[in-house]
C-alpha cells in the first residue's frame, strides 16, 4: 500500500492516481519535500510510476521555469519546459471516458507547459498567455470548492486553484466531460528561470562546503545546500539546519525542517520537536510532515501530543498523514478528551479505524457528547454508518449500524447532528431490499411532527 511515508521518502517511487481523484487529493499526495526543488523531479520521457520523486544533484534542462505565487512566493509547480510539439497534447476528452470511468485524460505531457492560446481546449477560454501544466507538475496548491462546482470534478469555469496560503492562482479543469489541465494566471504567478549555473561549493562533494554556504550563502545557494544536507543525511549539519529552522528566513525554514526529518536523528527529532511552538503554519505543516518520516520510536507520541492542541485542518491533516498506525479505542479516549481543538478533534475521529467493537463504541459515544463541536460529532456519524461488519453476515456493515444511528437520532438535540444521522441511516439502507420498520417509523414520526424542527422534516422526507 502506498503510504504517506513512502511518498515523503527520496528513494521511493511514487505511482500515478486515476485523475478523477486526483484533483480531490492534489495537496494531500504532494510531499511538502517538493519544497526542495529548483529542479526537474521526474523525466517527462519515462512513466511516472517508474521515476524517482528526488535526486540530487541535478542539473535541470535548459528553458526550464518554476511558478510561484506571485503573492506570498509559495512553490506552486514543479520545473516545466515549453512543449514545442503539439501533436502531444490531448485536446478532447476521451472516447471511453464516460462508459468505463477511465477518468480525465492530461491535456498536457508531464513535464511540460503550453499558453492556453496554443489549443483550443486549453483554460481559461476567454483570456490569453495563461501557462497550461499537466496537473502532476503543480505542488503546494488546493482546489477551493467555494469558487464552483461540477458534475464529477472542476469544470474550469471560475479561478478555483490556490496556493497553500489560500491565495488564488489559476483555474483547473477536470470535470468526467473535458481532459485535465490547469491554467496558472499569469497576473497572480512569478515564472522563475530554474536553468542556473551551479556554483562549485553545490558542485562539491563535501558536506563541510555546503555548510560553509548555509551560513554565508545567497538565499538560493542555501536553499539547495539544506536540501544537500538533507538529502546526504548529514548529522553534522544538525546544529546548523535546527538555527536555520528556528531563526532562519522564513522561506528556508519548512526545507530546514523537511532536511531534519530525512536526517532522522535523534538530535534532529528533538530540534522538530521543539519547533512545534512557532506561529507559522507552514513551518509547522513542514515539522509534522518531517517528524512523520523520520524513522525513529516516539515519533506517533509527538505527533499525536501536537495534535492535541493544533487549530489548523492543513496541519492536523499532515499529522494523520505522519502517523505509522490507526489509534485504538482507548487512544482515542484518552487525546479526544485532552484535545482543546476542533481540528484535533475532528483528526482524531478521522483516525480511527472502522472495525471492532471497542472502536464502535468510542464512535457512538462521541455523537452523544454535547460538549464536542458539531462538526466532529457529525464525522463520528459518517464513520459509525460506514462501519464495517466483522463477519462475514453478508453484509458489509455491522449489524447494529442502523440500531446505533436510530438511538442517536432519537437522544441528541443538536439539529446537524440528527440531520447527519438521517443521512447515514439512508447511505446504510440506500441498497438494502427493505428498510426496517423501526427506521421507517422513525422518520415518518419525524416528518409529520410539526415540532420537529425543518431541517429534519426535510431530512427524513428525503430519506424516504
Amino acid at each position: 500500500m502506498l503510504t504517506r511515508r513512502s511518498l515523503i521518502a527520496p528513494s521511493r517511487v511514487v505511482f500515478s492516481r486515476t485523475t478523477e481523484t486526483r484533483h480531490r487529493l492534489r495537496v494531500s499526495t504532494r510531499p511538502l519535500f517538493q519544497y526542495h526543488n529548483d529542479v526537474q523531479l521526474t523525466d517527462p520521457d519515462i512513466p511516472t510510476h517508474t521515476t524517482p520523486l528526488l535526486t540530487f544533484p541535478h542539473r535541470p534542462r535548459k528553458g526550464m521555469v518554476v511558478y510561484r505565487c506571485a503573492e506570498c512566493d509559495g512553490r506552486i509547480s514543479h520545473s516545466v519546459v515549453t512543449l514545442t510539439d503539439t501533436t502531444l497534447l490531448q485536446t478532447d476528452p476521451d472516447d471511453f471516458q464516460f462508459s468505463d470511468q477511465t477518468g480525465n485524460p492530461d491535456m498536457v505531457p508531464q513535464g511540460f507547459q503550453i499558453t492556453n492560446d496554443t489549443a483550443d481546449y486549453a483554460v481559461p477560454d476567454d483570456d490569453t498567455g495563461w501557462p497550461v501544466l499537466n496537473p502532476e507538475n503543480v505542488v503546494g496548491t488546493d482546489y477551493d470548492y467555494t469558487a464552483e462546482t461540477g458534475c464529477c470534478g472542476p469544470p474550469g469555469n471560475a479561478v478555483n486553484t490556490v496556493c497553500r496560503n489560500g491565495h488564488k492562482v489559476g483555474v483547473e479543469r477536470g470535470d468526467c466531460y473535458t481532459v485535465h489541465a490547469i491554467a496558472l494566471d499569469p497576473t497572480r504567478v512569478t515564472a522563475t528561470d530554474s536553468h542556473h549555473q551551479e556554483t562549485e561549493g553545490l558542485d562539491a562533494e563535501d558536506p563541510a562546503v555546503w555548510l560553509d554556504i548555509l551560513d554565508s550563502g545567497s538565499v538560493s545557494d542555501r536553499r539547495r545546500a539544506i536540501a544537500l544536507l538533507g538529502h546526504h543525511e548529514t548529522v553534522a549539519a544538525v546544529p546548523a539546519l535546527r538555527d536555520t529552522l528556528t531563526a532562519g528566513p522564513r522561506e528556508l525554514r519548512p526545507i530546514a525542517a523537511l532536511s531534519l526529518g530525512r536526517i532522522s536523528a535523534p538530535d534532529a527529532l528533538e530540534a522538530l520537536a521543539t519547533a512545534l511552538d512557532t506561529d507559522d503554519e507552514t513551518v509547522r505543516t513542514a515539522v509534522v510532515t518531517a517528524i512523520g518520516g523520520c524513522d525513529l520510536d516516539g515519533t506517533d507520541d509527538i505527533l499525536l501530543d501536537h495534535l492535541a492542541d493544533e487549530p489548523h485542518e492543513d496541519v492536523c491533516r499532515e499529522v494523520r498523514y505522519g502517523l505509522d498506525d490507526q489509534l485504538t479505542a482507548s487512544t482515542f479516549r484518552t487525546y479526544l478528551d485532552r484535545s482543546t481543538t476542533a481540528a484535533g478533534q475532528l483528526a482524531l475521529v478521522k483516525l480511527l479505524p472502522r472495525q471492532g467493537d471497542a472502536v464502535a463504541s468510542a464512535l457512538t459515544d462521541t455523537i452523544h457528547r454535547s460538549n464536542l463541536p458539531t462538526e466532529v460529532r457529525k464525522r463520528a456519524v459518517v464513520q459509525r454508518g460506514h462501519f464495517k461488519s466483522d463477519t462475514n453476515t453478508g453484509s458489509r456493515y455491522r449489524e447494529d449500524t442502523g440500531e446505533a444511528l436510530l438511538d442517536a437520532l432519537e437522544a441528541v438535540t443538536d439539529v446537524d447532528v440528527r440531520v447527519a444521522c438521517i443521512h447515514a441511516l439512508h447511505n446504510r439502507y440506500l441498497h438494502d431490499d427493505t428498510i426496517p420498520d423501526a427506521v421507517e417509523r422513525t422518520l415518518h414520526d419525524l416528518e409529520t411532527d410539526p415540532r420537529t424542527p425543518e431541517a429534519v422534516r426535510t431530512a427524513a422526507r428525503d430519506a424516504l
